[in-house]
């Protein structure tokens, strides 16, 4: 289910933001949607939540600059 709704935030950007705007707006939303994610689970977890904020972060960017470059590649 996560990975639904994971996949649904770029995906309704996607079909719903203008084009001029569209991989800042996919790139905003996803950053919004990980740090969110990332304190409710550090909550959750009482874990540190900078720590925990931090590491998604970087994760999830590295994760969409891989994706990025993959795609520019193939396409």
């Amino acid at each position: 289910m996560a990975y639904v709704v994971g996949a649904a935030v770029p995906l309704l950007i996607t079909y719903f933001a203008p084009v001029e705007i569209e991989p800042w707006a996919i790139l905003a939303a996803v950053v919004l949607a990980l740090v969110l994610s990332s304190l409710v689970a550090a909550r959750a977890g009482q874990l540190m939540p900078r720590r925990m904020l931090v590491r998604t972060l970087v994760v999830g960017m590295i994760t969409m600059v891989v994706s990025f470059v993959a795609g520019e590649l193939l396409l």
